[in-house]
């Protein structure tokens, strides 16, 4: 594995993926750990196209209120502010492949959430971005391995999905 600015690229084969892009400040609009993909704008990678997949982690308000949550336009905003942190890799017909993204829908977190999720599927649908990983089977900060915590999966999320 190599480094590669605080985040890691990893040889599976003759592909490269990017993963957990550092958050370090690049812009006005704050960014999730994991997120930050917008120096790909100015100082891109020297892989292939066809050999790299970018994998943004983005997070909804059951997760932390950013300040663009409470702006009155919300979730109406947010297409902008995914455009400026990944979706502009789309435009360019780059790979993208969200690694984290989901909450609880909804169910005994932040109600804005469930908005914001239908907007970020939707602004997927609107980029052709078909590849992610979602959390469904435990709430935003349970530890992975910690089986006594998860969840079982909300038919809710999974109709939005399909």
């Amino acid at each position: 594995m190599r480094r590669l600015g605080g985040g890691s690229i990893i040889n599976l084969s003759s592909i490269y993926g990017i993963i957990g892009a550092p958050d370090i400040p690049s812009s006005s609009i704050n960014h999730w750990w994991g997120g930050n993909l917008e120096p790909q704008a100015c100082a891109p990678l020297r892989i292939p196209d066809n050999k790299l997949v970018f994998s943004p982690h983005v997070y909804g308000p059951d997760v932390y209120a950013q300040p663009y949550f409470s702006d009155p336009t919300f979730p109406a905003n947010m297409p902008a502010i995914w455009d400026q942190h990944f979706g502009f890799l789309a435009d360019q017909g780059r790979l993208l492949a969200p690694g984290e993204f989901g909450g609880r829908y909804g169910q005994g977190g932040d109600p804005a959430d469930v908005d914001w999720q239908n907007a970020l599927i939707d602004y997927f649908i609107d980029k052709d971005i078909c590849d992610f990983f979602y959390w469904i089977c435990a709430p935003p900060g349970t530890p992975a391995r910690d089986p006594a915590k998860r969840i079982s999966p909300q038919t809710q999320h999974c109709d939005g999905l399909a």
